[in-house]
C-alpha cells in the first residue's frame, strides 16, 4: 500500500523548493518533525560548495514575532557526509523542555571528513588564522545571511557553541565577525590571544576540563587571560578532574542557556 501526501502538504512542499532552491530538506527514516531535519544548501553561482546540516524551527512560531538563532559547531569526530552524527552532544540544548524554555532555530552544520572548522589551532602550528576562513566555515556565514534572510530571526540573538574543534571554530568565528553573534560558548578549544581585542566586548562563556589530555586547559585560559586583558569580561568555567569530554558537564549547567539566551548584540560605542 502506497501512502500519499495530502495535497496541502504537496503543495507546501512545492512552495519550499521554489522560494529556497538553494536549499533542500529531508527527514531521515524513524525521525519526527520535533527532531532537526537533515538539509543541504549551496550557495548560488557555487557549483563546488554543498553544506549539510540540520535545522530545527522553535516548536511555534507566532506571525510577527522573531527568535533567536543557536549555531552549534561539532568536534573531529563527528565529521563525514552524512549529515547525521553532529547532532548528538547538542542535544541537550534543543530536547525537552529546553526547547519550549528557550525557543530558537536551530543550526547544526557537518564539516566534511578531513576537513575543518578553523584555519588555525586544533590541528595545526600556529594561532594565528588564515586570511581567508576554511570552505566549511565560509559556508556555514553565507547560510546565516541565507537563513536570517527567509526565517523570523533575531539578528540581535545569535548565538553560537562550539566544542574540541568546534571550540576552536567559535574562537575563529568571533575573532572574523566580531559583531555578528551576541554571544558564543566554546567549549575545549582555543583561538589567537592576539585577537581578544577585536571581541572583548562579546559575552562569552568558556568551559574547559582540567585534566583534557586532547586539548589543554591553557588554551581556553590564554583567551581569557588575553580576553580580561582587553577589557573583557568572560565567564570561565574548568572542572576538576574531568578529561576532554567537558562538554557534558557544560551542557547540563543550570545557569548556560537562561545566561545565553539572555544576552542581546550591542551596538558598537
Amino acid at each position: 500500500m502506497t501512502a500519499t501526501a495530502p495535497p496541502l502538504v504537496i503543495i507546501g512542499m512545492i512552495a519550499m523548493t521554489v522560494l529556497f532552491p538553494g536549499v533542500s530538506s529531508e527527514l531521515a527514516a524513524g525521525e519526527s518533525a520535533d527532531q532537526p531535519e537533515a538539509r543541504t544548501f549551496s550557495p548560488p553561482g557555487d557549483a563546488a560548495g554543498l553544506l549539510r546540516y540540520r535545522f530545527l524551527a522553535p516548536p511555534q512560531v507566532v506571525a510577527g514575532n522573531r527568535y533567536p538563532l543557536l549555531l552549534c559547531l561539532h568536534g573531529a569526530g563527528e565529521r563525514g557526509e552524512d549529515n547525521s552524527r553532529q547532532v548528538g552532544h547538542f542535544r541537550p540544548l534543543f530536547s525537552g523542555k529546553n526547547r519550549t524554555d528557550f525557543p530558537a532555530f536551530v543550526v547544526i552544520p557537518q564539516v566534511p571528513t578531513n576537513q575543518l572548522w578553523a584555519t588555525a589551532g586544533w590541528s595545526t602550528r600556529t594561532k594565528a588564522m588564515a586570511e581567508a576562513p576554511s570552505p566549511t566555515l565560509a559556508l556555514v556565514r553565507t547560510l546565516i545571511d541565507e537563513l536570517v534572510a527567509k526565517e523570523p530571526i533575531d539578528v540581535d540573538r545569535l548565538y553560537l557553541t562550539g566544542l574540541s574543534m568546534g571550540g576552536y571554530g567559535t574562537w575563529e568565528a568571533v575573532q572574523r565577525w566580531p559583531t555578528l553573534f551576541a554571544a558564543a560558548v566554546p567549549i575545549c578549544g582555543g583561538g589567537d590571544p592576539g585577537r581578544a581585542k577585536d571581541f572583548a566586548r562579546l559575552p562569552i562563556w568558556a568551559f574547559h576540563g582540567d585534566d583534557d589530555q586532547v586539548i589543554a586547559l591553557d588554551q581556553s585560559q590564554q583567551m581569557i587571560i588575553a580576553l580580561e586583558s582587553a577589557g573583557g569580561t568572560p565567564k570561565f568555567t574548568h572542572y576538576p578532574g574531568v578529561a576532554h569530554k567537558s562538554w557534558v558537564n557544560a551542557y547540563g549547567e543550570p545557569d548556560l542557556l537562561p545566561w545565553l539566551f539572555s544576552q542581546k548584540r550591542t551596538k558598537a560605542p
